[in-house]
């Protein structure tokens, strides 16, 4: 914005902002997964072997690198690269989390790195169709409320966050509140296999 940039002419700034002062800002996770969707395709027409990349890696991948489009294109291209000299026989293959996170070390550090509820939120937002936005509102929908458990439950298992403070960032709830949606989780775990093996399949994208 004119306003910060410093030693600039009065007459210089009053121009620039006569005219519309837009803001430039990085692409959004959204964005990020639809950019390697339109890459993916773009690969897929010229390799002969056609590989299955689940969209939790392309979530990998741009959850991973925020800030360089190129290099997130880069580590597409060398996650099918590495797939191409692995499989090189096969027609089809579904390339697994694990396989990629192998493939792209050179790229993406496996460094154990924070946990954040931001990225909680993100990740179990696009598992459940639904937005971040959607997440975080004061909205008791069904369709928003059981995510919204989840994402508490696995913030609360993952993180040192206090309930008071997960309460705040997931629409203001108060901790009682919290506290109970973690203890529904808890319960259902224990009565619902399938419910409990995705609840493990969320963890372990952060664990391993």
């Amino acid at each position: 914005h004119p306003d910060y940039i410093p030693n600039l002419e009065h007459r210089i700034k009053s121009r620039f902002e006569w005219g519309a002062v837009v803001d430039i800002l990085p692409y959004d996770l959204e964005g990020r997964i639809a950019i390697l969707k339109s890459k993916l395709a773009e690969r897929k027409m010229m390799l002969k072997n056609h590989f299955e990349i689940p969209e939790e890696i392309l979530y990998y991948i741009a959850s991973s690198i925020k800030d360089n489009v190129r290099k997130m294109e880069g580590a597409l291209n060398r996650l099918i690269g590495y797939a191409d000299l692995k499989f090189p026989d096969t027609d089809s293959n579904k390339i697994t989390l694990q396989f990629a996170k192998e493939a792209l070390k050179p790229i993406i550090s496996l460094s154990k790195k924070p946990i954040t509820i931001e990225s909680i939120q993100e990740y179990i937002a696009k598992e459940f169709n639904v937005t971040k936005a959607d997440l975080v509102s004061k909205s008791n929908k069904r369709e928003y409320a059981n995510p919204r458990q989840v994402a508490m439950y696995i913030t609360k298992k993952l993180t040192k966050t206090p309930l008071h403070e997960i309460g705040s960032l997931f629409g203001g709830k108060h901790h009682s509140t919290v506290l109970h949606s973690i203890n529904k989780v808890e319960n259902q775990i224990e009565t619902d296999f399938e419910f409990a093996r995705q609840i493990d399949t969320y963890i372990k994208f952060f664990e391993e």
